[in-house]
């Protein structure tokens, strides 16, 4: 009767152990990319934003997240928000617009 209590606890630990890691599964961290205001990437598990309003999110199904930049900015994707040597960057840089060659050109739209 001790064997079958050893033999069933052994193997109730081992299958706790695997549905813990299952559940404990890390998140994937994007690469460190640069991005347009209005441009859209694609991400599938990817690991929690800290960082405020700079991408809309829209659940694609089956783990995959679709973002689009709405301002600029740069947005963090980590494990673990208060641990920042497990994230990944994103940078957003404003759009450029065809005026903004000509204003250059002309002088105008300087910043005082």
């Amino acid at each position: 009767m001790k064997k079958i209590f050893a033999i069933l606890m052994s193997l109730l630990f081992v299958v706790s152990v695997f549905g813990v890691a299952s559940v404990a599964a890390p998140c994937n961290l994007p690469d460190d990319i640069t991005v347009r205001v209005g441009d859209t990437f694609t991400l599938e598990s990817p690991c929690p934003i800290c960082d405020g309003n700079y991408l809309e999110d829209t659940y694609l199904g089956d783990g995959v997240h679709q973002y689009k930049a709405i301002k600029s900015g740069k947005v963090k994707f980590c494990t673990n928000c208060g641990y920042p040597e497990y994230c990944a960057t994103i940078t957003i840089l404003p759009k450029s617009l065809p005026m903004d060659f000509f204003m250059k050109i002309f002088g105008f739209g300087k910043k005082k």
